[in-house]
């Protein structure tokens, strides 16, 4: 069970982020009851056995104080205190996990009860959690199929039963997700064809390129995406970055020069627009309707959603994406991007399948790593032939100028075999010397001419 929070570090998270379930209609009805902080929970009785309570919880910033939420939802609805296992941690610190008992004293013969609590808190943006809770008896043989239900909720927005409530008060999701409408479209998996990764996409989609990790594909209605773009970035704050060219606002070859502690909206849109400048590229700008930290240890990671406007006067698209950023070393960092965009009704029509798509992606860091290192190298064997071939044309061209040199003046290269030793003289001398005594003494062609000592 441990592997859910991994699962549900990103997936959760983009859920409440965009606002699943949100209904427009609801609030207008509900604001008049409701306090603007007040938890929007889902129920779904799983057709294999159990229920599941889930949603945001806002306002709340420690895990502490969504727990007591998500737990007093439990007293409420079974008459009974829940019991309280270890909670264990993500690595991100944003998720806690664990599992609790409790009798259900509201049905007959007070029906002992297991459940597990998920619990999603960052130190910014919307908090939220869960729960998965089955008789004793059958928690372990349900278990798993309400962990599926909940992660096609989560990915959805279906609540696949009754609500005990619905939607987020007024104003707190963006207006795509509020407009979403729908079950996501069924993904088929792609594999990359170098092996070093694979994501899963709708009918319709292509995929344009995949390699090393990074996947770019097109859908049929003007939606693409791009997945493990890295970008190399020098910090210009750092002295040492000097070193590998940075300066008057530019960097060397495929670099980008950005501070670290950057705006990540901008950041994200001064990456793009130095590489396009570099490439000859119209420029881009991005407008974030929301930017949510994930506060990843070390390293950065934003989730941000809004609109993506070329300079070419095309329409502008919405966009969800995913940047993260490597813990910064003496000359930089790197910064990996993770991107969906879809003109404005498409993207509101499909962000069940937008948001669907970002949990299928999965790489091979290890096959990644071979692969960059066998390309370098080759970078290098391809600098050194190079560098060989260059040097072959050089000794070609000085030889050859000797061999001129040689001509005009009527010298020749004549060696003495007894010795091994190489003289330069007149042509007559070493004619001379070559006749008297052929088995000694014998005239150089150029071709034999050795570097260092006849040329």
């Amino acid at each position: 069970m441990t592997s859910i929070l991994k699962r549900f570090s990103f997936l959760f998270a983009l859920a409440l982020f965009l606002g699943c379930g949100h209904s427009p209609a609801v609030e207008a009805g509900s604001a008049a009851q409701a306090s603007a902080n007040a938890p929007s929970l889902k129920t779904i009785k799983n057709t294999g056995g159990g229920t599941i309570v889930w949603g945001p919880v806002p306002g709340q910033r420690t895990y502490q104080t969504v727990l007591s939420v998500m737990l007093k939802r439990v007293e409420t609805d079974y008459g009974d205190r829940p019991q309280m296992g270890n909670m264990l941690q993500s690595r991100n610190g944003n998720f806690w996990q664990g599992f609790f008992t409790f009798a259900n004293k509201k049905q007959s013969g007070s029906t002992p009860m297991t459940g597990m609590v998920i619990i999603y808190a960052p130190q910014s943006g919307t908090s939220g959690g869960a729960t998965l809770i089955d008789t004793s008896t059958n928690f372990t043989t349900s278990a798993n199929s309400m962990v599926q239900a909940l992660i096609k909720a989560v990915q959805t927005g279906s609540q696949g039963g009754q609500s005990a409530q619905s939607g987020l008060p007024a104003g707190s999701a963006p207006a795509a997700g509020a407009a979403s409408s729908g079950p996501a479209q069924q993904l088929t998996p792609y594999p990359f064809p170098d092996q070093t990764g694979a994501i899963s996409l709708p009918a319709g989609w292509k995929p344009a390129s995949a390699h090393m990790g990074d996947v770019i594909a097109s859908g049929p209605n003007g939606e693409t995406l791009r997945f493990g773009f890295v970008i190399e970035a020098l910090d210009p704050n750092l002295p040492s970055s000097r070193t590998m060219g940075a300066g008057r606002g530019t960097a060397p070859g495929s670099f980008v020069l950005l501070p670290y502690n950057e705006d990540p909206a901008k950041m994200y849109q001064d990456a793009l627009n130095q590489l396009g400048q570099k490439q000859r590229l119209g420029a881009i700008t991005f407008t974030a309707q929301q930017v949510n930290d994930q506060h990843a240890n070390p390293g950065k990671n934003f989730i941000m959603m809004g609109t993506v406007q070329k300079s070419d006067g095309s329409a502008p698209v919405d966009a969800i994406i995913q940047l993260l950023c490597s813990p910064e070393n003496q000359m930089g960092f790197e910064i990996k991007i993770y991107q969906v965009s879809a003109p404005d009704q498409i993207f509101k029509k499909e962000t069940p399948t937008l948001n669907a798509i970002f949990p299928t992606y999965t790489q091979d860091p290890k096959r990644i790593s071979q692969m960059a290192t066998a390309n370098a190298k080759l970078v290098i064997q391809a600098d050194q032939n190079t560098i060989a071939y260059e040097q072959q044309l050089t000794d070609a061209s000085d030889r050859m100028t000797q061999g001129m040199s040689d001509y005009l003046r009527g010298e020749s290269v004549f060696v003495d075999s007894s010795t091994g030793q190489h003289y330069r003289g007149a042509d007559d001398l070493a004619t001379a010397l070559q006749n008297a005594n052929p088995n000694r003494f014998q005239t150089l062609p150029l071709g034999s001419y050795i570097q260092g000592v006849d040329y």
